[in-house]
């Protein structure tokens, strides 16, 4: 690989997760079962992804809002002018107001409209996320918010509907 070929940098930043889907094994865990870097490795990554070409990272996990360095993590990459992005189930988003000063995009999970979507992550999960989506458009510079959808046997028949109900969640995408 040449070193202007990195784009982005998917960071894994939590192995817990607040949620126990259908399709996912994370939170049979919930971060037992492995080490994780420290602050100042993660942060030595994010320069090292810089100067190798980088042009975003991605935060992950299992539930990357529960990094409990993650604001961190983001504000560091958006001062080393990295596009900054998370991949989240979305439930703790309201209770992160720095996410408008640092975040450029952020991937929110959406399995199908509520029924469907609270089969397959647990009940009342489709009413939480939808108060954190309102809590991060409420936000005086919010991220852009995209829905995310794991297509499995349960919510493949609803895919119409899976659109619409980002569209109700005022999502500006879905992918």
């Amino acid at each position: 690989m040449k070193p202007r070929d990195l784009r982005l940098l998917v960071m894994h930043v939590s192995t817990r997760c607040d949620q126990a889907c259908a399709h996912c094994s994370i939170w049979r865990t919930n971060g037992r079962t492995r080490e994780s870097l420290s602050l100042e490795e993660r942060l030595s990554l994010i320069g090292e992804a810089k100067a190798l070409g980088a042009r975003s990272i991605l935060f992950t996990g299992g539930e990357p809002l529960l990094c409990g360095d993650l604001e961190s993590l983001a504000r560091a990459a958006h001062g080393r002018g990295l596009a900054v992005q998370i991949a989240t189930n979305g439930l703790g988003l309201g209770g992160a107001p720095w996410l408008g000063d640092v975040v450029d995009e952020i991937y929110v999970s959406v399995e199908g409209p509520e029924a469907i979507h609270d089969s397959i992550r647990g009940a009342s999960m489709f009413s939480r996320l939808r108060a954190s989506v309102v809590a991060v458009r409420g936000l005086k510079k919010r991220p852009r918010l995209v829905g995310r959808s794991v297509i499995s046997i349960r919510n493949v028949a609803a895919l119409e509907a899976t659109v619409g109900a980002a569209r109700d969640l005022g999502l500006d995408a879905i992918s």
